[in-house]
């Protein structure tokens, strides 16, 4: 009786084993996926051009545009600083929930002293990080406008960005946006989007996009000192 119960035990624990294993693969699989576009991205043959709006689009295989969920966001916006891309989040009704981007959070914590930038970055946003056009490109309605884009940087009634500079305190946010974990950036309160609680939660999926988007100066002119840049685009289903 002591040898059965004692080989269930055995059973049980290579059946536990066996699940934690199958669970890593699949997370390694996702963050992989991420890797590999953004490594191909040198390659010319995965490019194409919109005709209408002139974005540029990595296609990645059978898979391009999948239908994704937290495991795979979550991840993604954790090495968004690292790696300098953009990762928007949009609900089912295409507004935008959350954006981790270094470029944007500079220009936030900017805004009221150069508002030439602010209305040149809105304008960049409209152009490129815009579902209407990867979803219908010949619709060309705008998304972005000042109060939305301030609204996405807003806590506690303050816009800003309080973490720009310290990869630590990046790390922070990113915490604090996901989970809701309260942080103090320069002795205030940080309380964070808590993404978790209603939009990546695993009951709801998300289109994934990589798009390609063009350095571009303040003017909005293309700067040729810089490489494109990739944007990675979640759109709720």
């Amino acid at each position: 009786m002591e040898n059965a119960f004692d080989a269930l035990k055995i059973a049980f624990a290579i059946i536990v084993f066996t699940l934690a294993i199958a669970l890593s693969f699949s997370v390694i699989s996702n963050i992989r996926h991420t890797s590999d576009v953004m490594f191909e991205a040198d390659d010319k043959n995965k490019y194409y051009i919109d005709e209408l709006n002139n974005i540029t689009y990595i296609t990645a295989g059978e898979d391009d545009n999948r239908t994704v969920g937290v495991e795979t966001i979550i991840p993604t916006i954790y090495r968004y600083y690292k790696e300098n891309f953009g990762v928007t989040i949009f609900d089912s009704s295409l507004n935008p929930i959350a954006r981790f981007d270094l470029e944007t959070e500079n220009i936030i914590n900017n805004w009221q002293t150069n508002t030439e930038a602010m209305e040149a970055h809105i304008d960049y946003l409209n152009k490129y990080i815009n579902p209407h056009k990867l979803i219908l490109p010949v619709n060309d309605n705008p998304i972005w406008n000042d109060s939305i884009l301030k609204e996405i940087y807003t806590d506690s009634g303050k816009i800003s960005t309080p973490w720009i500079g310290s990869e630590s305190k990046i790390l922070e946010r990113v915490r604090a946006d996901i989970y809701g974990k309260s942080v103090i950036f320069n002795n205030k309160e940080y309380s964070g989007k808590y993404l978790t609680s209603n939009y990546l939660t695993s009951d709801k999926n998300y289109t994934e996009y990589f798009v390609f988007v063009p350095a571009l100066k303040i003017d909005g002119t293309k700067n040729f000192d810089k490489t494109d840049k990739l944007e990675i685009i979640y759109v709720q289903k």
